[in-house]
């Protein structure tokens, strides 16, 4: 039986420090969303996702741009697996996303822009009760 545990009172209020989580700047997202078969087959589907992917917006928005297309799918985008990592100014502080790619993203044989294939992790602290205390999430 897995229980969580909450201790309280002075002796703990040294740890306490130990104990606050480390600050997230962004989320480096593997994959990128396609449309789907059945979306693929919709007139004006594609343009609304190529013009979405061009304009820098999120893939829920383009989802949502897409669904406005009547016979379009509720679902019109699917995950996929890709060689390299997403970095999207939507999911970090203004300015961290460009900084990202600016320092790291390579531009290989065959692409049409730099993507980021591989970057560097550095933790704050050895301890990995620190690091890694409830820090995955789903």
């Amino acid at each position: 039986m897995n229980a969580r545990v909450r201790q309280t009172g002075t002796l703990h209020a040294a740890a306490a420090v130990q104990q606050q989580k480390l600050p997230v700047v962004g989320k480096i997202r593997p994959g990128i969303k396609v449309p789907t078969a059945k979306a693929r087959g919709v007139p004006g589907v594609i343009d609304a996702y190529t013009a979405g992917l061009k304009a820098g917006a999120t893939y829920d928005d383009i989802a949502l741009a897409m669904k406005k297309i009547n016979g379009c799918p509720a679902y019109p985008l699917t995950p996929k697996n890709s060689p390299y990592f997403r970095v999207h100014p939507s999911d970090f502080a203004p300015g961290q996303a460009e900084k990202i790619m600016e320092l790291y993203a390579t531009k290989r044989p065959g692409d049409s822009q730099p993507h980021l294939y591989s970057f560097p992790v550095v933790f704050p602290s050895d301890d990995i009760d620190i690091v890694f205390r409830e820090q995955f999430e789903a």
